[in-house]
This record gives structure tokens, sequence and C-alpha cells, in this order.
């Protein structure tokens, strides 16, 4: 026997579903041996999330753990009730300790010099020994901040477990003759169901105990394992497809459906299709007699006569196995499954088979089967339709990030931005008001508290500060106008294809072109500069300066940013220049920052003053999760701060000596900001590039799907995106991403204008999902309202 599984596929994005029926059903039909597909529905398991989580916070609870002396230590030496030493705790912690602490102090170098000075018996490096202590007794509280929200999400996945959550699984047993190759069944069958398939070297445990037979169920023989009935079908009806099944699996409580096939050869087939032919026909043409099975038998076989061509016959036997609490509860579970497919499918409940009827679940072929089988005889066709059972598509991965509940299905739905190590980026898009804001805070913190991941994140609109409001470990920078930024910074390292400083000279070329444009409004009403259009000859003049001035001051992408060379220094080599181009280009320059042609003046304009000088915001990456809030810069300029970010971030992701094995998790809110000229859009398709190989998972959020299809580059960062997750969108926005997504059912995309807050659809990489996002109790109290 070879033994396979089988990963589902969503049926309803299959759109030649008769196409997939004939596809299965031929593969079936060219094997003339036994095989028999079972399909599972059982509650979901997260105990691999949980062991992973539990793994994961383990040093840190023994870090805590071990420190909660000094703590205490601490506590009564600021509130003066005891004079105990914290140093002396601190040199008698366990040898490991120290390093874990010092480590996870990384991010707070004066608290790591206080440690390392207290555990050598050094002087404390500090002028009050008091206020070092309780700071350092805050920063510990900090250090820990992903316990609490650890803990509270391993007991969600338990709650969710214990509720509501369902997984489905799918094996295929065959017994071949001895020289057909697992290879050759497996990859025949990955091209029939278009899906992986997997060769498995023993049978799983389909079953959680031994049962004790009694006349109509069986009887668990360990407590809390389900009771089971056996049900067989009798007989088969109406007309199917591939979806005919699929209600016996959307249950609330366990279902496993066998289906034996016994494949006839050609030969047999005819032979088979002849004789019923020939005896019904022999019935009907007595015009004495009216048998209208006779004449209904005789028109099936007339045919399958005709089928027997490209098909052949199957005898198919199929067994529903029904779980239930209790007997109580299984009777009504019984009853409900024989309900739910009326006269397409009866099942019949064998009294004193039950158990031969569960062997259906083993390796046993059912010909070794002793019950009173009722096979039925259905092309090859048929066949594909029932196999159409595996289109029951329920997610099983439990990497990545937990995103919410398939509402369709039932199953948990994960995000893995680094699936086989490779990062990749998201796209949400929604209207205001109906959970996008909370669904990516959620996101952040469940990277962050969940994974370890790095959190950073660009905003506009204060969300960072109520995402570091929550989390003890997050910080959120307020960037303004007081702050300068210096459009020369280098944004580009020396692996950018076509190199880093031609590259770099054309941002600033875009820079530039924003920034001597006009003021004006996007097509969204957003306050926006409409950028200047150089002619070839200032292009050409801007780019020979540019490089020059780079080259002059020996400008690389290692250099810090406060040695780069400033707008005024461009304008200085502007002026220098003989051209009349450069002169009129530096004229206006000037004028940009000082508001007049006097080259002796020295008071900047608001302009001048944000532009003109090194860049003074804190780019300081070193904490767990870090915002910066650009909700006090003006719409006008915020496109060139959004650009500012990404830069330092590339920087940062490309920096010596960072634990590159940490990943990312990059956020930029509002993106429509960023994308308002095609210079900046660019820039970020770059960045999203390079961000993969740095491991860092970019998620770009904004609520007009006009973001990314308003220019190609936005559109190719669409396109590339690994998921895509939307919230309510109006009928034309709808229609703008139901153009974008010509492979989606119209039945999802119809979803998005009627999709009510916490609902959304999420297209991830080949599936879609309408899901639920489910927040547990912290994550509710903290982002509910955000």
């Amino acid at each position: 026997m070879d033994l396979f599984q089988l990963h589902s596929f969503p049926l309803e994005q299959v759109a030649d579903r008769e196409g997939f029926e004939r596809r299965v059903g031929a593969w079936f039909a060219a094997r003339p041996y036994p095989a028999r597909l079972l399909a599972l529905s059982r509650g979901f398991s997260l105990q691999t999330a949980t062991e992973r989580m539990r793994r994961e916070q383990a040093p840190l609870a023994y870090l805590a753990h071990g420190l909660g002396p000094l703590l205490r230590a601490i506590d009564a030496l600021v509130d003066g009730t005891e004079a105990h030493d914290p140093a002396q705790i601190l040199r008698a912690l366990p040898e490991p300790m120290v390093p874990m602490l010092l480590t996870h102090l990384a991010p707070f170098p004066v608290m790591q010099a206080l440690v390392q000075a207290a555990v050598r018996g050094e002087p404390l490096p500090v002028t009050d020994a008091l206020v070092a202590w309780a700071t350092l007794a805050d920063t510990i509280v900090q250090v820990f901040w992903r316990l609490p929200w650890m803990q509270e999400m391993m007991a969600f996945y338990r709650t969710m477990e214990q509720a509501y959550v369902r997984s489905a699984t799918y094996l295929l047993l065959t017994w071949p003759p001895p020289d057909v190759a697992p290879t050759v069944l497996s990859t025949t069958l990955r091209h029939a169901f278009g899906r992986p398939v997997t060769h498995l070297p023993v049978m799983p445990t389909l079953l959680g105990c031994a049962y004790r037979e009694h006349a109509t169920r069986l009887e668990p023989l360990e407590a809390g394992q389900p009771w089971l009935a056996a049900l067989h079908s009798y007989d088969l009806q109406d007309i199917w497809d591939a979806s005919t099944l699929h209600p016996l699996l959307a249950t609330n409580y366990d279902v496993i459906l066998a289906l034996d096939i016994q494949t006839m050869t050609h030969r047999q087939a005819q032979r088979t299709a002849e004789l019923a032919f020939n005896a019904a026909n022999l019935v009907a043409r007595d015009h004495r007699l009216l048998d209208t099975r006779a004449q209904r038998v005789t028109a099936d076989a007339t045919h399958a006569l005709h089928e027997l061509h490209h098909q052949t016959l199957h005898r198919l036997q199929l067994a529903v196995i029904v779980g239930g609490r209790d007997p109580d509860d299984l009777e009504i579970n019984v009853a409900e499954t024989r309900d739910r497919l009326g006269s397409s499918l009866r099942l019949m409940r064998a009294a004193g088979a039950q158990a031969e009827v569960l062997k259906l679940c083993s390796p046993l072929p059912r010909t070794h089967l002793e019950a009173p089988w009722k096979p039925r005889t259905q092309l090859s066709q048929a066949v594909g339709c029932m196999a159409g059972i595996v289109g029951l598509h329920r997610p099983t991965a439990t990497t990545g990030i937990f995103l919410g509940i398939d509402a369709l299905r039932r199953a948990p739905v994960f995000m893995d931005l680094f699936q086989q190590q490779q990062a990749a980026h998201t796209i949400v898009l929604g209207k205001s008001g109906y959970g996008k804001t909370v669904f990516i805070n959620l996101l952040a913190e469940r990277a962050a508290a969940v994974h370890g991941m790095q959190v950073i994140g660009i905003d506009a609109f204060a969300n960072g500060l109520r995402v570091a409001a929550a989390l003890a470990g997050a910080v959120c920078y307020r960037v303004g106008l007081e702050q300068t930024v210096n459009l020369l910074d280098v944004v580009f390292d020396t692996e950018t294809d076509g190199g880093w400083l031609p590259n770099q000279v054309l941002h600033v070329v875009g820079q530039l072109a924003l920034l001597f444009g006009q003021p004006g409004q996007t097509t969204d009403h957003r306050q926006a500069y409409q950028p200047r259009i150089f002619s070839v000859r200032e292009r050409g003049v801007l780019g020979r300066v540019i490089q020059a001035l780079y080259e002059t001051h020996d400008v690389t992408p290692e250099t810090p940013i406060a040695h780069t060379p400033l707008l005024g220094d461009l304008l200085t080599m502007l002026e220098a220049e003989v051209s009349p181009v450069a002169h009129a280009l530096a004229l206006d320059l000037r004028y940009l920052l000082y508001g007049t042609e006097d080259r002796h003046a020295t008071t900047l304009t608001p302009e001048g003053a944000a532009f003109h000088g090194a860049t003074t915001i804190d780019w300081n990456f070193r904490r767990d999760v870090v915002y910066y809030d650009f909700a006090q810069v003006p719409e006008l300029l915020r496109p060139f701060y959004y650009l500012q970010a990404i830069g330092a971030i590339h920087r940062y992701l490309r920096l010596p000596g960072r634990d590159r094995q940490r990943k990312i998790f990059l956020e930029i809110d509002e993106f429509g900001y960023a994308s308002q000229v095609e210079e900046v859009v660019r820039l970020a398709h770059a960045i999203s590039k390079t961000a993969r190989k740095y491991g860092c998972g970019i998620v770009l959020v904004d609520q007009n799907p006009s973001t990314f299809f308003g220019t190609e580059t936005g559109r190719q960062i669409y396109e590339q995106a690994a998921a895509r997750i939307f919230f309510h969108l109006e009928p034309s926005a709808a229609q703008e991403v139901a153009a974008a997504l010509p492979d989606v059912p119209p039945a999802y995309l119809a979803f998005l204008p009627r999709a009510e807050p916490g609902e959304c659809l999420a297209v991830l990489r080949n599936d879609v999902y309408q899901l639920n996002v489910e927040l547990n109790r912290r994550e509710a109290h903290s982002f509910m309202g955000s």
C-alpha cells in the first residue's frame, strides 16, 4: 500500500470545475486497482504554535524569575524600608544570567554600563545611585514586556481550540502492483489536483484511542475522546459536482469521510454497462409492464456506453464516521449528517457492523472487510466530483502571524512573511473606521511580542503613540518641522543594481523636482507638491553637479549622515558653474532656501529651515518596537519625511554588526503620502526588493487602491506583494481591486462593499479567505477603538 497526503485547495477559485472533475476522474480511471480517499474534519490543533511560543518565552521567564530578588531589593532601597545592596545581588546571580541580562540591555547602554560596573565591583558610573537603580528596575520591566502578551496569546489559542476552529486532512491510500513507484503516483497526483502531494511512510493515527463496539455506535475507552457512529452509503442520486460532499465536513463536530474506489478495467466496464443495458432494455420493451427504474437504467447504461470511450466505471462505497461528545450528542449529529445531502446521498447505519465499517479508516482493503456494503457503479467523472472534497480548504500552517478566522471554513489563518527564509511584503487597504488600524496594530504587537521580531513603524496619525502606550517595549518619536531633513542623505548601498551613485543622483533629482514644484492636490484631495518637470538641460546639469558633489566630499554609502553635504553645498557648486542653466537652477534654489538672490543672506525660509542642514531626526532603532510619527509635519511636506524615514531604515538594514537573524517587521501607514510622486514610489520599490535580502518584511497600508494603481511602479509593488488584505471599500474602490484580481471569485470581491468592521478579505499568495479579525482580551483592551 502507498499512502499520500493531499494538500487542499479552495474549490471556489477553480474556474473550470468540470475540467477539474474530468482530470481527477481520469487519474483514477488510469489505475485499475483499489484506492481510498479519506477526509477528516477535526478540531484544529494549535499545540505546535503554543509549544513554539513556550520555547520562545522560556529564556525570558527564566531570567525574569532569577531577577526577582534584584527588583525586590531595588524597591526596598527606593522605599527606604531595607538596605540590601543591588550590586551584591547582581554578583550573586547564576553565571548565565548576567550575559543574558546584558544582551537584553543592549538598547540601553547606560544601564548596561551600570550592570557591568556592579558585577565587577567597580564604582557605579552615575552621580545618583538611587535614581540609577530605580531606572534599572524600570528598564528590566521593559525588557520583559513580551511575557504577559505571550501568555495571553497562549491562553487565547487554547480557547480557540476548545471553541470553534476546525482542520481538514486528506489522505489517499492506493494498492498498486509492485512495479508502480510512489514517485510516479505522487507526480501524477500533483498534476491532477494542482497542489503539493506528500508521500507518507506510515499511516498516521486517525483515532485518539481504542473503541468498544455497541450495536449502533462505538464507545471510546479513554475519557475526552468522541463517541462514534459509522454510516455507509446505499444509494446515490441527483446530479453531483465537486462541491456536493462539502457539507458533510462543514460541521462543528468530528467527521471522517471514506470514499472506497474499485476501478474496473476497460473490458470489465464495457461488459458491465452492456449487461445493465441489455437487462433493463429487456424489461423496458415489455409494453405490458411499466418499469420506470428499468427505463432510467437503460438511459444511464446508454450514457455510460457512450462515455466509456474516455472514461471507465468504478464501484464506489462511501462511509461517514460521525463523532459526538456523548451518546445523546452523537445521535443529534448522526441525524444532522443524514439530512445534510438529502436524497443525493442515502446513508444506512449497519447494526453489529460498526467496527467493520470503521476499518475503512485503516490500511485494509475493503475486500478484507465484512459489512453489508452497498457499492454503486459510477463513471470516472463522478469519482472526480467526490474527490472534489479536497477542495474544502482549511489552512494547516501555524507559522507566522495569526491573522484571524476563516469565516467560511472556521479555520485559523496565519501569515508567514518569511516563508522559506525569503522576506515578502504585504499590502493592507481599507476605508477608515472598519478595523484597518486595529488590524495593523495587532500585526505589530504579534510580530514583536509573540515572534520576537523587531517592529519599525512610520505613521502620520499618532497611531504609533497608541502602540507605544500599550507595549512597554515600544517607543514612538514625534517628528515635526523643528527637525531638519537633508535631502542629500544616501539611501542606496553598494549592491544596488546599476550602482549606488547613479541611483542616488536620480533620487536627489527626483526630490528636487518635488521641492521645486507647485503646491496642489492629488486626485484623492491630499495636499501635495506637483513636481517640476525639468528640461533635458536641467536634468543633465543637476545630474553632473550632484555626482561631482558626492565625489568631491568623498561620500560613500557608509558616510555618516552628519558628514553628508547639504543643499547649501549644492547651491555653491551650481553658482560656481559657468552654464546659464546652472545659474538659473542656483537662483531657484537660493530663493527656496533664503527667499532672496542676495548671496549674503543667512535667514532661512520655512522650507530652507526644514531642508538645509544635517538631518537631526534621531534614527534610533535599538528598541523592540520603534515608531516615527509625522502627524506634526504639514501634509504638504510629509512625502519628504516619509522618504527620509525609508532611507534611514534602509541604512539600518545594511548596518554592519546588526543581528540579521532577527527579522524586521516594517509598517508604513498612509503609504499614499510616500507615493504621491513616481520618484518616491520608485525608491519604495527599490527598498522593498532590498529588504527581502536583509530579512525585512514590509507592510504598506493605505485607504485608497489608487495609491498602488496610479503609477506603474506602484502597480509593480502591488503585484509583487505576497499578501493583500482588504477591509471595507466603497463600490468604486472595490471595482479597482476587482480589476486587479481577475482570478479571485466575484463572490469574494462583492463582499468588500458589504464588509463590516473587523471583517476583511485576505489574498495570501494563491489562496483567498474571508476573515474575521480575532483579538484576545489584552489586545481588545489595548487596541479596540484605535
